[in-house]
């Protein structure tokens, strides 16, 4: 089963007359050529973004570049939410995201004379048609300093072979409102939080792995000036065989002085009005690491009653309470995050290299000698989950409860 060796061998494009090695179906510098001559038959109505996107279109790979999806190209376009970042959307795109695909067939999508002939296995250019995509608001006016950011964004994660960022296909826009929107890839499985509002605990090990990949992420986005500013579990998104996280809420454009957020995720500085800083991602992903450990939501009962007395509770130290069935260096871990003071908090390398540590242990049975202790240590937990009455996950079942972002007024140190 599979595909069989690619043979690479002499290929002649009928177009251009070059001749090239590369086991490919197709003719990159023709296409390159056509795709040049398309830029005068489409426009975004924003000259920026027109400019952005053929860059693209004349530096990256043919599964990697951008373009400007009209509107009228999607189907049964869906709300899935509103908040203060704005609105988001599912949709059908029929024509599909670009692929390249290995190939054992004589497709005919170039006309090429091969110079040579034993039996080959061919690139070829498509499309996933159908693709599931999620339409997310930007706004109508675009910044450069928006375009900037996205730009800086995409350059970190296209060197993570990883593919730890949501996949981004490019933009797309309302006819009648004049807003833009970003298109991203849709996930299918939901988020963690989709995941934590369905069934029993998972095994220790999945939940070190979702971790593992989210504490990747924000050292890859902290690398650079970038933060993602509004991390929680609705922004971790759930694949077969990856966890995406979502798009950094600080791309999006936004009104200044105003501060939008998950309120349980926002570290006690940002609700004193510091700025969203790669700090609070840490406190952010240490409230993450108690949902996970213990499978609801944190402050579950003040959830509908947000108001500025929690808020100074917050600033105080308030965090959510330690039970027995976390595991000692995880909660060790997680409160550290928890720290009033920012400047005590882990680094996401740290972050990388503890937690990393304890996905290796448990995915390789008995571990090493030095993670031993580890691997007990988590063994017992999972244990422990046989004896735990497992509720449904608190906030969610009922309906009552909607976790999205809101406005969050700051909080006067003079008070």
């Amino acid at each position: 089963a599979g595909y069989p060796t690619p043979v690479r061998k002499s290929f002649k494009c009928s177009k251009c007359g070059e001749s090239y090695e590369d086991g490919n179906q197709f003719c990159d510098k023709c296409d390159l050529k056509e795709t040049i001559a398309n830029f005068s038959k489409w426009t975004s109505g924003n000259d920026q973004i027109d400019e952005f996107i053929q860059t693209t279109q004349r530096t990256e790979k043919y599964d990697r570049y951008l373009e400007f999806i009209p509107s009228k190209r999607f189907t049964k376009i869906t709300p899935l939410s509103i908040n203060g970042f704005g609105k988001t959307y599912f949709a059908y795109w029929p024509d599909g995201r670009r692929w390249i695909q290995p190939s054992s067939n004589s497709l005919n999508l170039v006309d090429l004379e091969v110079l040579s002939r034993p039996k080959l296995v061919y690139s070829v250019k498509t499309r996933i048609q159908n693709s599931e995509v999620t339409l997310k608001s930007i706004g109508r006016n675009i910044s450069e300093t928006f375009l900037n950011k996205v730009k800086l964004f995409r350059e970190i994660f296209k060197k993570d072979n990883s593919s730890r960022a949501c996949p981004f296909y490019g933009f797309t826009k309302n006819p009648i409102s004049g807003e833009y929107f970003l298109v991203t890839q849709f996930s299918r499985n939901g988020s963690l939080r989709t995941q934590l509002s369905m069934g029993k605990p998972t095994p220790w090990s999945l939940r070190i792995s979702v971790l593992h990949q989210a504490a990747l992420y924000l050292n890859l986005l902290h690398k650079s000036p970038l933060v993602h500013g509004n991390l929680h579990p609705g922004n971790i998104l759930i694949d077969d065989l990856f966890t995406y996280i979502d798009d950094p809420a600080s791309l999006i454009p936004s009104e200044t002085g105003t501060l939008f957020g998950v309120w349980q995720y926002v570290a006690p500085e940002i609700l004193q009005g510091s700025p969203k800083s790669k700090e609070s991602d840490i406190y952010a992903f240490g409230i993450v690491m108690w949902e996970l450990a213990m499978w609801k939501m944190p402050f579950a009962e003040y959830a509908k009653e947000y108001n500025i007395n929690i808020g100074r509770k917050i600033i105080d130290g308030w965090r959510p309470p330690i039970d027995y069935i976390i595991p000692k260096r995880y909660s060790r871990l997680m409160q550290k995050c928890w720290y009033t003071n920012p400047e005590k908090r882990p680094s996401a390398k740290q972050l990388v290299d503890e937690v990393g540590s304890w996905d290796f242990t448990l995915f390789t049975p008995g571990g090493g000698p030095k993670d031993n202790d580890a691997y007990e240590e988590f063994k017992k937990a999972d244990e422990d989950l046989k004896l735990f009455r497992h509720t449904p996950f608190a906030g969610y079942t009922n309906g009552e409860i909607v976790f999205t972002s809101q406005l969050i007024p700051y909080i006067s140190t003079e008070e």
